[in-house]
């Protein structure tokens, strides 16, 4: 059995990028981590869901650049991650991101401000 998390971590370009972890929930033992980042791009406020047959998704807000034009727009996005269970307990991505819904406004300073607010999600898999 294991545990996965998502957390919001500082990128390596100074965004906010969503970090998944799985742990042995018997040992303690960090299976596998990655992260969902790209781009001119923040990702925040991850959560994550798992099921029976090994799948799980992960959402977030996505905001920042455009691709398109370099411009910020600071629109958010609601976006998510399709991944399937490996054998070793780890995640391993389903096709690309999956955009759910655009926010109708477009006020967001897109930059990574630390809030006090929970920003960390776990889910149980029985793998």
């Amino acid at each position: 059995m294991s545990l996965i998390s998502v957390s919001t971590i500082r990128g390596a370009n100074d965004d906010a990028d969503v970090r998944w972890s799985v742990v042995n929930a018997n040992t303690g033992r960090l299976i596998a981590t990655g992260a969902i980042e790209a781009g001119d791009h923040d990702h925040d406020l991850g959560s994550i869901a798992v099921n029976e047959f090994g799948q799980a998704v992960i959402g977030y807000n996505r905001s920042g650049r455009q691709l398109t034009d370099g411009k910020t727009d600071g629109t958010i996005s609601f976006m998510a991650q399709a991944f399937d269970v490996d054998a070793t307990g780890g995640l391993v991505a389903q096709g690309s991101e999956i955009l759910l819904r655009v926010s109708d406004v477009n006020d967001l300073d897109a930059s990574l401000v630390p809030r006090p607010a929970a920003r960390h999600a776990v889910s149980q898999s029985r793998q």
